[in-house]
């Protein structure tokens, strides 16, 4: 097994390096927010362990308790609210290869440390101060770390449940953004007033005696018997089973794309609805619009962007409806930036990488007798029409959650949104030609976004505060909304402008790195790596 485990651990490592981009300022963003990130959890590692060994005996299995329950809720949730389903095994590459399920299996679960690895650092955190506690036998800390593997385990089950619920068609995009909510709930919770009731059930919950956040806790601080050590193991051990069971299974199985067929049966549709302003457009920038518009209905990775961007985006806004004490600032930011957050979320589908989902396909546009700009235009529209679907969407669920919308906070709330978006395109047609990037349309716990993009949407957001910046300046100097929307009228006829220079610029690139693009669609990806 340990030979076949370097093997893979070295293929991993290799792959993963191959696909790090070398150069440029993505590159350099991604790394100082992972240094910055993780350097946080580091240092709240290291105030655990220099704080650890002054908490009272009495209080330390109730305090580890608690911790050890955040952590494993952390470990289980965080990747699925931040779409993230770390590095896996391409298993039907390994299928022809004589290795054991049981090394597959450990090496798919080593993989998943990726997934958690802010949490094993404020485990070894943990680790270390017990080893310093006066009231801890240094014999025990060591039981903390069963943790680890616990956690990996059921990780393992966790993600393979979810790719085999994701693979069915119906209701799996509200699924999945059940699941992206869970994250949101406290606040949520708290905006409700439900939170003290619940926070007593998970004082219940964390200090159930059988629970295994609380066997470790028992056996690492020395104040429970060790024949929790066998109940802990037994937590592992089923975990394992069920690993097992449900990895042999996935090995078995076939990987099948399943079309998701959106549903048009009834009177009603999304479809329909959607038809109406494309027959405003003259052909062929229509017949594209269409096509767009149901090849994204299709995809359930856009369903789930799309109802992020409208239900989501809400419901991570809603303390500030409640959090300032100015009416004002109450009533007339919270659409607004929902609008906003909501567009940053759809730039992945539709702005940023507007070729992503063509993929292989792609290469029709230059093939068929209509003119490139046409095809720009049309998704263009498409993502226009989207994003003002979204911001009536978010505002017609605002009182629903009990967010107040006054008609001044609407109007502003629908000036911002053209006036960003018209920006947005212009920057993302540019993006789309020279930061190609094939996307997975099935693909709905995984951020598809390169690096160079991310760069590029940081300074959009930067710049779209700018702009917001000044219209607010307008309207503070002169004590009127209407002066802020001019400002922002004023900001999007610039932005046409804009769109239509960078229009131009898309297309002359479009004709020289032609090649250069459609060979970025339609590679694969050849890694170990899911």
């Amino acid at each position: 097994m340990w030979g076949h485990l370097r093997t893979l651990a070295r293929a991993q490592w290799l792959t993963v390096r191959n696909h790090l981009p070398r150069t440029g300022i993505g590159a350099l963003i991604a790394l100082s927010i992972a240094i910055v990130w993780y350097g946080g959890f580091t240092v709240l590692a290291v105030f655990i362990a220099t704080s650890l060994p002054d908490v009272p005996l009495s209080s330390l299995l109730f305090d580890l308790s608690m911790g050890l329950l955040c952590v494993f809720l952390f470990w289980q949730l965080v990747p699925l609210v931040t779409l993230t389903g770390g590095w896996s095994l391409d298993l039907k590459r390994l299928q022809i290869y004589p290795v054991s399920t049981d090394t597959l299996l450990v090496t798919e679960a080593l993989l998943l440390v990726t997934n958690g690895l802010e949490m094993v650092l404020v485990l070894c955190g943990g680790f270390a101060g017990l080893l310093f506690h006066p009231g801890v036998p240094f014999y025990r800390a060591g039981a903390l770390l069963l943790f680890i593997p616990f956690n990996l385990l059921v990780a393992l089950v966790t993600r393979r449940f979810f790719l085999r619920v994701f693979r069915k068609n119906r209701l799996r995009e509200i699924l999945t953004v059940l699941l992206l909510s869970v994250g949101l709930l406290p606040q949520l919770l708290i905006h409700l007033g439900w939170a003290e009731p619940l926070a007593h059930w998970f004082f219940i919950i964390a200090t159930f005696r059988w629970a295994p956040w609380h066997d470790v806790a028992g056996i690492a601080t020395g104040t429970q018997p060790w024949f929790h050590l066998p109940a802990m193991l037994g937590w592992i051990g089923l975990a394992w089973s069920v690993a097992r069971r449900q990895f042999g299974s996935s090995l078995r199985e076939e990987e099948v794309l399943t079309a998701s067929v959106a549903r048009a049966e009834g009177k009603w549709s999304l479809n329909r609805v959607l038809e109406f302003p494309v027959r405003l457009f003259p052909e062929p920038t229509a017949a594209l619009m269409g096509k767009e518009i149901r090849t994204l209905l299709r995809m359930p990775r856009f369903r789930v962007v799309f109802l992020l961007a409208s239900v989501v985006s809400l419901i991570i806004l809603i303390p500030l409806s409640g959090a300032a004490h100015s009416k004002h600032f109450r009533s007339e930011n919270t659409i607004l930036l929902t609008n906003l957050y909501g567009l940053l979320v759809l730039g992945e589908a539709l702005i940023w990488n507007i070729f992503g989902f063509d993929r292989s396909a792609a290469q029709l546009y230059f093939a068929a007798p209509v003119e490139m700009r046409a095809v720009f235009r049309a998704k263009n529209a498409v993502a226009a029409l989207f994003i003002i679907l979204q911001s009536l969407i978010s505002i017609g669920l605002a009182p629903l959650l009990g967010v107040h919308v006054t008609t001044p906070a609407m109007l502003t709330a629908l000036c911002v949104s053209p006036a960003i978006g018209i920006f947005y395109l212009a920057v993302g047609n540019m993006t789309s030609v020279i930061l190609a990037r094939p996307m997975d349309p099935k693909t709905m716990v995984k951020k598809q976004t390169a690096g160079n993009t991310q760069a590029w949407v940081l300074g959009c957001s930067v710049g779209s505060l700018v702009l917001i910046g000044f219209a607010w300046l307008a309207g503070w100097a002169t004590e009127s909304a209407w002066a802020a929307r001019g400002v922002l009228a004023v900001e999007f006829v610039i932005g046409l402008i804009v769109y239509r220079v960078s229009l131009d610029s898309a297309l002359a690139r479009t004709g020289t790195q032609q090649e250069e693009m459609l060979a970025t669609l339609t590679q694969g990806s050849p890694s170990l790596v899911a």
